[in-house]
């Protein structure tokens, strides 16, 4: 159990789930280009209620959430209906916990709605749209991995001038784990090398969280 007082609730917004295709050829086509960047096609719920489980057992929060956003179509198509229904899961003291661009939801929903206040967001593997994000006064912890080539390719495709896996600001934290594909974030890994050697992946997520 934490020391930590809990917090009022947690949502965990996922990742986009894979576009698909009925061409067999462009959904080959999509599956090499996720081989390309060492990264495997799927879209893991049991990392994401795993991870539910853990915040609860931890202590954590009196409510955890799974904002399901995505219906697979693209992305950008996805986000900003996506932005305007999770103003609904946010209440008094909570936290966002997103992965690759279910953070793009969250901050497209504060772009939106600037008097909107979170206890903090902790990001993991985010093809960030700019390196400073379009709010200010929110805590930001952006952890990501320099191995996880297949989040610098969102970057490139969704925004190819600006987007950044690192951010600037005094609202942010940044947290490299090296040696991590973008699957590996997603899942409970045991971190083998750098700071937190000899840690799994969610109890990182969870002291970030608390």
């Amino acid at each position: 159990m934490t020391s930590q007082p809990p917090l009022g609730r947690v949502v965990i917004v996922p990742g986009a789930r894979d576009l698909q295709f009925r061409n067999p050829w462009l959904q080959r086509l999509l599956v090499s280009l996720y081989h390309l960047v060492g990264s495997e096609p799927g879209y893991d719920d049991a990392f994401y209620h795993n991870l539910k489980d853990e915040i609860r057992t931890g202590g954590l929060a009196l409510e955890v959430t799974i904002f399901d956003w995505s219906r697979g179509i693209g992305i950008n198509r996805d986000i900003m209906p996506a932005s305007r229904k999770l103003i609904n899961e946010i209440g008094p003291n909570t936290s966002i916990f997103a992965f690759s661009t279910g953070a793009l939801v969250a901050h497209k929903m504060l772009e939106l709605h600037p008097e909107l206040s979170l206890r903090k967001i902790v990001q993991v593997a985010t093809p960030n749209l700019s390196r400073r994000l379009p709010f200010r006064g929110i805590k930001v912890v952006n952890i990501y991995s320099p191995a996880d080539k297949f989040v610098r390719l969102g970057c490139l495709l969704l925004a190819p001038f600006n987007a950044s896996v690192v951010l600037e600001g005094e609202n942010i934290t940044n947290i490299a784990l090296p040696n991590l594909n973008h699957n590996s974030l997603a899942s409970n890994a045991l971190i083998q090398t750098g700071e937190y050697a000899g840690l799994s992946l969610f109890e990182v997520y969870l002291r970030y969280l608390s």
